[in-house]
């Protein structure tokens, strides 16, 4: 016996794309830490996202 589901399969269903990050500038901040030798290091680096 094999279960019905409804909306299953490759026919017949509806597709929608969900976009992912918005296309833009953006800012990264990297932060790494050395808590042992009390070292603190931070890299800024910018980012433009196109579609």
């Amino acid at each position: 016996m094999l279960p019905a589901c409804a909306g299953c399969g490759g026919r017949g269903g509806i597709l929608t794309h969900t976009p992912g990050t918005p296309a833009g500038p953006y800012t990264i901040t990297i932060t790494a830490t050395d808590s042992q030798a009390s070292l603190t290091q931070t890299a800024v680096v910018n980012l433009a996202l196109s579609q």
